[in-house]
């Protein structure tokens, strides 16, 4: 897989492999992304619509109350894909 060196030099936590922005094409892009950098992937609705609404999602080992929390519980590895969408990727 190709992809800009600047990325893998970049200390990144998590990347985004699920959304409601990416389409198909994006998603695996993004999951063989994270696979190569061996970075854990992460999911967010991004919803613009209701029906979108938690589409998407990453679970928290605790319960996320500022940024600070959040930002340490995604350096920390403290997360996990929801299980639908680690089996619709096919990530364990």
């Amino acid at each position: 897989m190709e992809f800009d060196a600047a990325i893998a030099r970049s200390r990144l936590a998590a990347i985004e492999v699920c959304s409601t922005n990416l389409n198909a094409r994006e998603r695996r892009m993004a999951t063989n992304l994270a696979a190569a950098l061996k970075v854990p992937p992460i999911a967010a609705s991004d919803a613009h619509a209701l029906a979108d609404v938690g589409r998407y999602a990453t679970e928290f080992e605790a319960f996320i109350d500022s940024m600070e929390e959040l930002q340490n519980a995604l350096r920390n590895g403290r997360f996990q894909l929801s299980d639908s969408i680690a089996t619709d990727l096919e990530i364990s």
